[in-house]
């Protein structure tokens, strides 16, 4: 054998045993829990890790309820759903998830035969665009949320999930980070400021600051509608002894004028009273509104911004769930969206 081919074949051999030290690494580590719960580590639960970390948990924990939804559910606290609602819960949101993304995930978590209930924090602005629509910047990983023997190879032998995950897992576990809680998993309350003065100023902001991809065909009924019933209908229409509680989570008052702005608070009233009817006769599904409840809506101290609000109404959501206060019902939805019409059209920004 002459040099040349000597040194390919050199080359060739450390190639493979670099793929297959990566491979066997990647196995051990289990950086984002894709086979097996952690061992010998405590996981480090970072939001923009959401969509890499939440695939594993729904595989590998233990529980029988699913609490999702967008960044309006990370501030639930899962003790406090299983104390209230007595049951034992695993908190699966994704910060700006798309109605396809929830699918994704509940569809997975249906597959595992564990929950029996998925308590869902309804955002519609996840309905917007195309029904397969994916969130702009955060990659969603399917084949975290998929059991095939090739989606298991990628990710075994990519190692960026190797390199990134351990460098926040090391820090974490050595800085004793309170990431780590799976109570207080992805929440992102602690370090922001809930008041007036701070929401006016988002609002004033907002047309850098909020919704920046926003394109006004993208809001339009028909659009949310068929996102809908791809997304959501058919999950619910298919699995009928899964228990599906869903909410309308109380965004401010200045969010609904922010939607009025943009041309589309009709078409947001349209789409809720066509999530309710199109359900209504479905005995797995409840959806609750507390969205024209003025004494969260209207208090801007208790926001960061528009939508966001502090944790202490997440608390009061879920306490709520025990009761039908607002429980939406052919008799009350009209009344509801109303209510939030009148509201809307009456409220003056100071």
């Amino acid at each position: 054998m002459g040099p040349y081919k000597k040194n390919l074949l050199n080359i060739f051999l450390i190639t493979c045993l670099m793929f297959i030290a990566i491979n066997l690494i990647n196995f051990i580590v289990d950086p984002f829990q894709h086979f097996r719960k952690a061992g010998f580590y405590r996981v480090s639960y970072d939001n923009d890790k959401a969509r890499y970390i939440i695939g594993g948990l729904i595989k590998n924990y233990e529980y029988d309820c699913i609490v999702t939804g967008t960044s309006m559910v990370q501030n639930i606290v899962k003790n406090e759903v299983d104390s209230i609602l007595k049951t034992d819960s695993l908190k699966v949101p994704l910060a700006g998830g798309t109605a396809h993304e929830f699918n994704l995930l509940m569809s997975y978590a249906i597959k595992q035969k564990k929950a029996k209930t998925i308590i869902y924090g309804l955002d519609i602005f996840s309905f917007s665009g195309t029904p397969s629509k994916f969130h702009r910047v955060s990659n969603f990983p399917v084949y975290l949320y998929e059991d095939g023997l090739i989606d298991d190879f990628k990710y075994l032998s990519d190692i960026r999930n190797l390199l990134y995950q351990s460098a926040r897992i090391l820090y974490a576990n050595s800085t004793g980070s309170r990431s780590t809680d799976l109570n207080e998993a992805f929440s992102w309350h602690a370090n922001l400021e809930f008041s007036k003065k701070q929401v006016l100023k988002e609002w004033e902001s907002r047309k850098e600051n909020f919704n920046t991809d926003y394109k006004s065909e993208n809001y339009k009924f028909d659009t949310l509608k068929k996102s809908f019933d791809f997304n959501l209908l058919s999950l619910v229409q298919n699995n009928p002894k899964m228990h599906f509680i869903v909410f309308f989570p109380p965004y401010s008052i200045l969010a609904w004028k922010d939607i009025e702005e943009k041309g589309w608070l009709e078409d947001a009233f349209m789409f809720k009273k066509y999530i309710f009817e199109s359900t209504k006769e479905l005995k797995n599904i409840k959806i609750y509104d507390f969205q024209s409840e003025k004494d969260i809506t209207h208090s801007l101290d208790s926001y960061t911004d528009l939508t966001h609000y502090s944790h202490s109404i997440n608390s009061f959501i879920i306490q709520s769930l025990t009761n039908d206060k607002y429980l939406l019902t052919d008799s009350n939805i009209d009344f509801y969206l109303n209510n939030l019409r009148n509201q809307v059209n009456k409220y003056k920004v100071e």
